[in-house]
């Protein structure tokens, strides 16, 4: 796992730059991580919207914050990832810990990567690494909306001062 360099594609108009590169036995992976607040007021007035309501009665799927921001993140970088013979993975994930499919499928990534190196003498030791994967991204998530929320409190305190 690297920080990208990826001065090649590297799109200055866009300010593309993922957050992770992952190359493994089955392929290169760009990463980029978005957190997403489902009861933010702009999550609620999007799922509230009268287009979405008109798309729900003709059976579509109404999309949740999670699966919007993997969404987003796919289209932006889908032409560096194909620049670059990539996968593009977004790893969306709410401040309440629920993670996007796309999350889940990075998880099942590196076990069949580790996998595939023999890291695992055994079916439990999989287990217990995919349990330990989750256990770090749940302590990862909740850092940062944390250090988000008090940082967000500092800019407050500041302003009510000025």
């Amino acid at each position: 796992m690297t920080q990208p360099c990826l001065n090649e594609a590297f799109d200055e108009e866009r300010e593309l730059r993922p957050d992770v590169e992952m190359n493994g036995g089955m392929g290169r992976l760009l990463v980029d991580v978005v957190v997403v607040n489902p009861v933010a007021p702009s999550n609620i007035e999007r799922r509230s919207d009268a287009s979405v309501a008109k798309s729900v009665e003709k059976g579509e799927k109404k999309l949740t914050a999670i699966e919007q921001a993997e969404r987003t993140k796919k289209s932006k970088y889908a032409k560096l990832a194909e620049i670059l013979n990539a996968t593009f993975v977004p790893f969306a994930c709410d401040v309440f810990g629920g993670m996007g499919k796309s999350a889940h499928s990075l998880v099942k990534w590196l076990i069949r990567e580790a996998t595939a190196v023999g890291r695992f003498d055994d079916p439990q030791e999989e287990r217990d690494f995919r349990d330990t994967v989750y256990s770090w991204l749940s302590v990862a998530i909740q850092r940062a909306v944390a250090v988000s929320a008090f940082s967000g409190l500092a800019r407050i305190r500041n302003r009510l001062r000025a």
